[in-house]
């Protein structure tokens, strides 16, 4: 028996060194969270165009900087068009609707530069990485590109491009349900780009756009249950409930509600799940996204930088920012890894509160 609660008090001791797992507290200040990330023991969480940073330990508000306006330091709030953020090891870097703003991790002020037509940046070295705004081509079809960039964030070489999850000139009222975002990350000046629609696909470049190697494996093919379909309408509902505007949707449209919807759009699933759903760098690992679920958690395939399988491991489910985030790859998520450490908000809907829980990879 004493040999029993030794054991008990052992494990105890050693959750309470390497951070509490399980339920960390409830946000008090953030109420309407977008997006979160984490860097050693501080949860970043935004809001509009403020970031809130909270210590993981006990989630006491540590600091707060960034907010809404035009001028210095400062980014619109668009409905359509969500801010976004990446915390690297020395700074953070805060993405609006036409530029960036590079803070330090105390909320000063560094820099920042203007920007459009872009839907994502991150910084490499002195240049940048880009995923371009949807453009119409030649062949009347949409496309969108990820492109290498120089310091004033003019092209310098493009990379990758692949169709567009809505083809306007189809028809505007086409909703593809399940979409093939175009995903990329900036790791150990390199850029890693994920490209499902070509299968398990992962393409490796250098900080000069030259092709070093590619990330390539045979994917499991999954079919789209209705059991699948219903969760993500239920999803999609939800942005609904909560009057998040929708890229692709008229504003009337959203306004009226789901069932409007439901009349005006023709809601498109493929036959089959694509290979990849999103992808994530951190610790020198590459943590992919399928869209394979058991019962309420997500696979996750865990790969050294070379390709090489790890592990695989199931985590809770954690649904975009909103649906429309997802379509356009934003990167807006609920979760962050860090170090081995998976970090996730759940809505608690009936205190109109965020909780946020920790689960060890």
């Amino acid at each position: 028996m004493k040999k029993v609660m030794f054991l008990v008090i052992l494990s105890l001791l050693l959750l309470a060194s390497f951070g509490l797992a399980g339920h960390l507290g409830t946000l008090k200040e953030a109420l309407v969270p977008e997006m979160i990330q984490v860097s050693g023991d501080e949860l970043y969480v935004l809001e509009g165009a403020t970031i809130y940073v909270y210590s993981l330990k006990d989630l006491k508000l540590l600091r707060k900087f960034g907010q809404k306006g035009e001028g210095p330091g400062e980014l619109k709030i668009m409905a359509a068009v969500q801010n976004s953020f990446t915390v690297f090891p020395d700074y953070v870097f805060l993405q609006g609707f036409d530029k960036v703003i590079s803070f330090t991790k105390q909320g000063k002020l560094i820099r920042e530069q203007r920007f459009s037509m872009i839907t994502k940046i991150l910084p490499l070295k002195e240049k940048f990485v880009i995923k371009t705004f949807p453009f119409e081509e030649k062949n009347g079809k949409t496309y969108w590109a990820i492109k290498l960039c120089d310091s004033e964030i003019k092209e310098i070489k493009e990379l990758y491009r692949q169709e567009f999850p809505v083809q306007f000139q189809k028809s505007e009222k086409a909703i593809p349900m399940i979409s093939d975002a175009l995903n990329f990350w900036v790791y150990n000046d390199k850029i890693f780009i994920e490209e499902s629609p070509e299968g398990f696909l992962i393409e490796v470049f250098d900080s000069n756009g030259k092709k070093l190697y590619q990330i390539e494996k045979k994917p499991e093919k999954m079919g789209v249950t209705e059991e699948y379909k219903k969760r993500v309408e239920n999803h999609l509902k939800e942005d609904f409930l909560h009057k998040k505007v929708n890229l692709f949707v008229p504003l009337h449209i959203m306004e009226a509600g789901w069932e409007a919807f439901n009349k005006w759009a023709t809601l498109i699933y493929p036959d089959y799940l694509p290979p990849l759903r999103d992808i994530f760098i951190d610790n020198h690992k590459i943590y992919i996204q399928t869209f394979k679920q058991q019962d309420n958690n997500q696979e996750y395939l865990i790969l050294d930088l070379k390709g090489n399988m790890l592990k695989k491991v199931y985590l809770p489910v954690v649904q975009p920012s909103t649906f429309a985030s997802e379509m356009v790859g934003l990167g807006l998520k609920f979760y962050a890894i860090d170090k081995g450490r998976f970090v996730y908000l759940v809505e608690n809907q009936e205190e109109e509160e965020w909780d946020v829980y920790m689960e060890d990879i």
